[in-house]
């Protein structure tokens, strides 16, 4: 018995040997910080938030670790005017990731759901902001005379809904320096995004969803590009471009507005490589000469390739129209 045992005893002082030697082995490390907004910014460990009202004096990479704002069940709010901001962001420097939780007005169409105040490279990201008057606002600083103005703004894979105004950028601006990519906007009343004094933006791969005046507003701006978005059934317009130059529309697709484009006073325009699929009016107005529009497919063009004209009056005239949809533009629902 103790030869057949021997062994056994050995195997079991061997295994728990190695067990004890691998508890006592370090760990991996743990994953890095993430990165910054810009290269300039110092990197942050991630910094929790998790209630209404929050203010960002800080640089730093900070994660909302619930929903806030929310009403709550029976007459007690969350979050009671005045304090009608989710979040308060008074630094340059900071990304705010929503970590796949909404920020929401506990008073319909009141306050704002993120306020940027003069920040320099900001990115909010990863979230849902509803049911305020602006979802995500971008205002300057002019508690030291001279305003400062936000900057190097991105906001990425969020979904704004519900808002008067979706992303707005106070009317005598600037903005610039701005990357809008991923997002979702829904029913939204006035527009989803609504600038003015922007220059060197990026509004790319967005979703615009039954947003009832005007999907994008873009007024006194210039070098934006407006790529891969799809912009369906907005009760007014898909883009309207107002005094605005060297704007680029490239591949987007627009799925049933009301009206596609409307450019009013707006040069240095190309219109490339979309699709428009008609709604209740003109594919697309512009009364502005010297624009180009070329290379786009026209749901309603009977006589491809030949040139296409939406309307009599204006000075939309696609050249080279295409025949069948183009696969570079996203696909209407």
């Amino acid at each position: 018995m103790k030869k057949i045992l021997g062994p056994f005893i050995l195997l079991i002082m061997a295994l728990s040997l190695s067990a004890n030697a691998l508890a006592l082995m370090p760990g991996p490390p743990p994953p890095p910080p993430p990165p910054p907004p810009n290269p300039l910014c110092p990197v942050s460990e991630p910094i929790p938030v998790s209630t209404c009202g929050t203010i960002i004096d800080k640089p730093g990479y900070y994660v909302l670790q619930n929903d806030i704002c929310l009403p709550a069940p029976g007459p007690v709010l969350q979050c009671l005017p005045p304090t009608d901001f989710g979040v308060i962001i008074k630094s340059d420097c900071v990304t705010l990731d929503l970590n796949g939780h909404t920020i929401g007005s506990p008073v319909k169409n009141l306050g704002s759901g993120v306020a940027v105040i003069g920040g320099k490279y900001v990115e909010v990201k990863n979230g849902v902001v509803k049911d305020y008057e602006i979802g995500i606002h971008l205002i300057p600083d002019e508690s030291q005379g001279e305003p400062k103005h936000p900057e190097g703004i991105v906001v990425a894979k969020v979904r704004v809904e519900n808002a008067d105004k979706g992303i707005y950028g106070n009317w005598y601006g600037p903005l610039k320096d701005f990357t809008f990519e991923g997002n979702a906007f829904v029913n939204n009343i006035l527009a989803a995004l609504f600038l003015f004094n922007a220059t060197n933006g990026v509004i790319r791969d967005n979703d615009f969803d039954r947003n009832e005046d005007n999907q994008i507003y873009l007024s006194n701006s210039s070098g934006i590009q407006i790529e891969g978005n799809r912009f369906t059934a907005a009760l007014d317009r898909g883009i309207f471009l107002k005094n605005s130059t060297d704007i680029q529309v490239l591949e987007n697709a627009f799925c049933g507005n009301r009206l596609g484009m409307v450019v009013q006073g707006t040069t240095k325009l190309r219109v490339t490589g979309n699709n428009f699929y008609k709604g209740e009016n003109a594919q697309a107005r512009d009364n502005t000469d010297g624009n180009v529009w070329d290379g786009n497919f026209w749901s309603d063009h009977r006589r491809c390739p030949n040139p296409y004209r939406p309307e009599r009056i204006g000075y939309v005239r696609d050249t080279a129209p295409l025949c069948t949809p183009t696969p570079a533009a996203p696909a209407c629902n």
